[in-house]
């Protein structure tokens, strides 16, 4: 198999620090014997193996949405005017400071791919991460996603 196709084991081992599950079709699998200290391969996941990620694996684990908090104090502060009665520590108030933003991923011309976390709005937000191949976009966007507290595994 291609190791474009999968996540790079540099990525794979950040990945499994931070607790994606270890469930793939593919793994990098330690060999003392091969240049590198690991291979590619295909089957059951044990101890001494880590998940190289196909793209459809990583869609998985990627919501389709991520809920965002504003980033721009002056519309969370107008909102909270705006709606006096909403008390703070409310499922209502937490609605009234958040947005949602969609997660997407893209082929760019010059053949990269883009997984993007967008959010159009007064308070617009947006983040890109632009890799090589499809899979280690995604699979940095997981990890920039746990990073921020967005989802958890």
């Amino acid at each position: 198999m291609n190791n474009k196709h999968v996540t790079s084991l540099k990525l794979s081992k950040k990945l499994e620090a931070i607790g994606v599950p270890q469930e793939s079709e593919f793994y990098w699998h330690e060999r003392e014997d091969i240049e590198g200290g690991y291979e590619l391969e295909y089957g059951e996941n044990h101890s001494a193996r880590i998940s190289a990620y196909l793209s459809s694996e990583l869609g998985e684990l990627l919501p389709v949405f991520v809920v965002i908090p504003h980033h721009n104090e002056d519309i969370t502060e107008y909102r909270i005017k705006a709606f006096p009665d909403v008390k703070k520590g409310t499922q209502e108030y937490d609605d009234l400071i958040m947005e949602w933003g969609w997660i997407s991923t893209s082929k760019n011309t010059d053949g990269d791919y883009t997984c993007s976390i967008s959010q159009e709005d007064a308070d617009f937000y947006h983040h890109d991460i632009t890799e090589s191949t499809k899979p280690e976009a995604e699979g940095k966007m997981v990890e920039y996603l746990v990073a921020q507290g967005l989802i958890t595994f």
